[in-house]
């Protein structure tokens, strides 16, 4: 992995942003293939980069430009010291344009663009327009646009990336080279965080770190921007209270014991938790969240899945649960998942959160008694089964009289 480091102070996913193809991560089925058609000149004129928020769309983009730019261009491993590349890295050339879809989604702002095409780049390079989130266009900027990408002037290359590709018109997706961008996992996020702490001389706990990828969801820029927060906040030495704090998440033993206080039937343990959790600044959804997260790991733990990382848990996380299991039935964590989502679904509306979480907290702790929709069915089935004789035979309908003889 290729780390650059600043001396003046830039964002982490600005002053991380990888500036060799070898340096991308979790996209190689895409960077082999771009340093390969570069390599032999065989670069197509469209490319649409479609994928989740922060997994390298615009990056790779701006790698396939220097390597058309570079003054070994075409190439696949860009020098990153002569003029043309380090005009794109510090976005000062002419030939390299990116623009937002969402901001630039009208028809006038195409045409501009396809008036622009026709002037030659002074260098005799390629000219790269790249269009972030283009599923933001209007159609009549996609009619507008069509002509210009089915047959474009010489050495004009389009690169379009959007988070939502079906909502990309089929007729812009076909004259297209499309690459699907893959979300990173969280041992990728947690490694490269990991990195960039030790290049910045930070001391960060295992499980701080861990909080952080598993909140950026797939996202490298979202675990970089998370990171920034931490670090903002923390100082020199990030732990994994501080990246609670940050996150808004509830303290480390908060989930657990309320999970050990539904066990032990402790009404009133989990009603002081519940007050102490919200008056500390936890929201009251996103301390459910975390519930509703141990409670499906629980599920698979019972099924013997008890891999912290492929489950997503932290190594005490991972124990808690593991000395807790045998106190729950699954068909138990069914009811408590049920009625954890549907405390959700009504914290989005609630007129007065305490009430409801009174009353919720009050139907969690009677989750043994509570009847669940499979048990219900058999209730009912052996209620029609009763009905209509069960074990015997079904009566046989009776034939119809003859109709009487005058």
């Amino acid at each position: 992995m290729t780390l650059t480091k600043d001396s003046s102070f830039t964002v982490t996913a600005r002053k991380y942003r990888p500036q060799t193809f070898d340096a991308v991560i979790s996209q190689a089925h895409v960077t082999r293939t771009l340093r390969n058609a570069l390599a032999s000149g065989r670069q197509a004129h469209a490319y649409l980069f479609s994928g989740p928020r922060g997994v390298g769309k615009t990056t790779l983009a701006r790698l396939l430009a220097k390597g058309l730019h570079c003054e070994k261009a075409p190439t696949g491993d860009p020098c990153n010291v002569c003029e043309g590349c380090r005009a794109i890295g510090e976005a000062r050339s002419l030939d390299y344009q990116e623009i937002d879809g969402a901001s630039n989604r009208g028809i006038d702002q195409i045409r501009e663009l396809n008036a622009s095409l026709g002037f030659a780049s002074p260098n005799q390079k390629h000219r790269v327009f790249v269009i972030d989130e283009v599923h933001m266009l209007t159609t009549e900027a996609f009619n507008a646009l069509l002509k210009s990408l089915e047959e474009p002037p010489p050495k004009v290359l389009f690169v379009f990336c959007t988070t939502e590709v079906h909502k990309v018109p089929i007729t812009i997706r076909s004259r297209c080279q499309h690459y699907v961008f893959k979300a990173f996992s969280l041992g990728q996020i947690r490694d490269q965080l990991a990195a960039i702490l030790k290049d910045e001389a930070i001391e960060v706990e295992d499980e701080a770190l861990f909080l952080i990828a598993r909140a950026a969801n797939g996202s490298m820029r979202d675990g970089q921007s998370l990171l920034d927060q931490a670090v903002a906040y923390a100082g020199d030495r990030l732990t994994a209270d501080s990246a609670r704090e940050v996150l808004g998440l509830a303290a480390g033993e908060g989930p657990m014991e309320f999970l050990a206080n539904l066990a032990g039937g402790k009404l009133d343990g989990n009603q002081a938790l519940l007050r102490s959790t919200l008056l500390g600044g936890t929201d009251a959804k996103q301390f459910f969240l975390e519930i509703v997260r141990l409670l499906n790991a629980l599920v698979f733990i019972k099924s013997g899945i008890v891999d912290g990382e492929r489950l997503e848990l932290s190594s005490r996380d991972l124990e808690g649960l593991l000395a807790c299991q045998e106190r729950f039935a699954v068909g138990e964590i069914f009811t408590l998942l049920d009625l954890c989502h549907d405390l959700l679904r009504e914290l989005r509306r609630a007129g007065d959160e305490r009430v409801l979480l009174d009353f919720y907290l009050i139907k969690l702790h009677r989750y043994r008694t509570l009847v669940t929709p499979e048990q219900l069915k058999a209730e009912l089935d052996k209620l029609q089964g009763g009905g209509t004789g069960e074990g015997t035979a079904p009566a046989t309908p009776r034939a119809p009289e003859p109709a009487s003889q005058p």
